[in-house]
């Protein structure tokens, strides 16, 4: 009687590492193991059982699934670092206009307030896009006394 030589090293190896079938990663049974290597499924049972093929395969699942996780997050912070420059930028932009402004001459104290709280705020929201927080409050707070007679009236 002719035996079949089995290649045991392929079949741990494929129910070990599974196949990625549509970009999902698919593991076979031990059924569909026998099917394709025509070998009953309770062989590759006792096989896989003393050997501690589940075992193994939950490591390798387990270093897919980190390795995916990795370049998850390497892809989110790679955009992060994008968002936040870019919001330096936009940061950066503001303050220019807003330093013209303050520069005009006929600016009001009222409207100048505005843009200083303005800018204040821009300024804070660049260091928070370069990562750095702040827990201080800061508050403006303008005298009544400190606005002039004709401005007044816009407050």
């Amino acid at each position: 009687m002719d035996k079949k030589r089995i290649d045991w090293d392929k079949i741990k190896s494929d129910y070990i590492s599974g196949d990625k079938q549509n970009g999902i990663r698919a593991y076979p049974t031990f059924r569909e193991l026998g099917q394709k290597y025509t070998i009953a499924f309770t062989t590759i049972c006792t096989r896989a059982k003393r050997e501690d093929w589940s075992s193994e395969r939950q490591i390798v699942s387990n270093k897919i699934v980190q390795r995916r996780s990795e370049k998850t997050i390497e892809q989110i912070s790679d955009k992060g670092v994008k968002f936040d420059l870019e919001s330096f930028r936009i940061a950066e932009a503001t303050q220019q206009k807003l330093k013209i402004l303050l520069n005009k001459e006929d600016i009001k104290i009222s409207e100048g307030c505005i843009l200083i709280k303005a800018l204040k705020d821009n300024q804070s929201f660049a260091k928070e896009a370069l990562g750095e927080t702040s827990t201080e409050k800061e508050t403006i707070i303008i005298s009544p006394d400190f606005v002039p007679e004709n401005d007044k009236h816009n407050e």
